[in-house]
């Protein structure tokens, strides 16, 4: 199947399970399938944090349609997936054949990995902790298959902020649920998949580490300042917008007041999660 086809197929699977589809889907789609885009994922691990997945034993949860899994290989990663969604883990499959890599992504879910401790070193996950049935627990989980010394890089929306991701508009921080689709229903927007979202905050996610030997070494403020304050944003999801708010905070003269609020509050978008199991 060429990806035009494969496109296609995944416009129809998804459009079938949303009363009201998310704001640009097609682009989601091609930014799943999107080799570039785990290219700078990897080149961000290395090059900002020091994390290295050449010759490392690499768990991703949430595998989606597997595109991290085949840059990840090609790279010198030993990378293995999980992922729940059964239509996924097929189309990752073939992706997998049709690079040339080898098949390692299964259909399980974060909260119950099917490894044994101390395995990988180096779990990720890309926006997928939201979708969780219970974060804490694949946060556990993590940590449980991680080696001493490995490392954890997951990025996870922030619902202290006042950006909803998913759906590409301006939101309230712990914006409550029911006034939340309210919200959503008024702007034409499917509030039902909001049910699917947990609300994941710096806090929780600190919180959630709490007892378990692991030092958190980034949480993302400083790679969010740098952003807010060159407005270099990525041209993946719906960050265009957020480029337009930040110009309009640029000709404010607002920048240090943002700032300040941003790590006072943690507002700051998104998490971006770099932690270490002590040994």
């Amino acid at each position: 199947m060429n990806q035009d086809m494969l496109i296609e197929k995944l416009k129809e699977y998804y459009l079938s399970g949303c009363k009201k589809p998310l704001p640009n889907v097609e682009k989601g789609i091609r930014e799943s399938l999107s080799t570039q885009r785990e290219e700078e994922r990897i080149a961000i691990m290395r090059d900002v944090f020091g994390i290295q997945v050449i010759g490392k034993r690499i768990l991703e949860i949430g595998s989606g349609l597997g595109t991290f899994n085949i840059v990840c290989q090609q790279n010198g990663g030993d990378c293995y997936g999980i992922e729940p969604d059964s239509v996924k883990v097929g189309i990752s499959l073939d992706r997998l054949d049709n690079a040339g890599v080898r098949r390692k992504i299964l259909r399980s879910v974060g909260e119950d990995l099917p490894f044994g401790d101390r395995t990988f070193d180096l779990v990720v996950s890309f926006q997928v902790l939201e979708h969780t049935q219970i974060p804490e627990k694949v946060m556990r989980e993590t940590v449980r298959v991680l080696k001493p010394g490995g490392y954890i890089h997951f990025v996870v929306p922030n619902y202290n902020s006042f950006w909803e991701g998913h759906y590409g508009i301006i939101w309230l921080p712990q914006f409550p649920r029911s006034l939340a689709k309210i919200y959503l229903r008024c702007t034409g927007r499917d509030a039902d998949f909001l049910d699917e979202i947990q609300y994941t905050t710096p806090s929780r996610i600190v919180k959630a580490f709490a007892g378990e030997k692991v030092e958190i070494l980034n949480l993302g403020i400083d790679m969010w300042e740098k952003r807010l304050e060159t407005a270099a944003f990525s041209t993946w999801g719906s960050t265009g917008i957020m480029m337009k708010l930040t110009k309009i905070v640029h000709r404010l003269k607002l920048i240090p007041v943002v700032k300040y609020l941003g790590r006072k509050l943690e507002f700051y978008y998104p998490i971006i999660l770099v932690a270490r199991k002590l040994g």
